[in-house]
């Protein structure tokens, strides 16, 4: 039996790699009310900054390739009734991340969504900016 027992306490968080977000937005809205999310970290949405997207009920949050072109990119949808603060958003030709914070518990959590095409080989100094750059709490997808 599937456990789905929902509160003001939880934060319902999904994770996918869309290869191209635009093409699935029925299967995502069907499953974002289905399954009750709050967060979906979008991978590879495909945006540029001319790309109209919605999902009623949610706010989009989106970071195209730096070419803005229609390809790579990272995404964050979120339930409108959550209150967040948008941060300036990671775009490099090697990682781009879509970023947000919200206040749990007094709290300051960083969520991020993020993708890193495979053709860059990211070293590990710059693994280290992108978290340092997150703070102390975060999450990242």
């Amino acid at each position: 039996m599937q456990n789905n027992s929902f509160t003001s306490q939880s934060l319902v968080i999904l994770l996918w790699n869309s290869n191209g977000l635009q093409n699935h937005k029925n299967e995502l809205a069907a499953t974002l009310h289905e399954k009750r999310i709050d967060i979906a970290l979008i991978a590879e949405i495909h945006f540029t900054t001319r790309t109209k997207f919605s999902i009623p009920g949610y706010r989009i949050i989106s970071t195209p390739h730096p070419d803005d072109t229609a390809h790579a990119g990272a995404g964050i949808i979120i339930r409108s009734s959550l209150q967040f603060q948008q941060e300036p958003p990671i775009q490099e030709d090697y990682i781009q991340a879509a970023v947000i914070k919200l206040i749990i518990k007094h709290i300051p959590i960083t969520i991020a969504s993020v993708y890193c095409p495979p053709k860059h080989k990211i070293n590990l100094t710059q693994y280290e900016q992108f978290f340092i750059a997150l703070g102390h709490y975060f999450i990242v997808g």
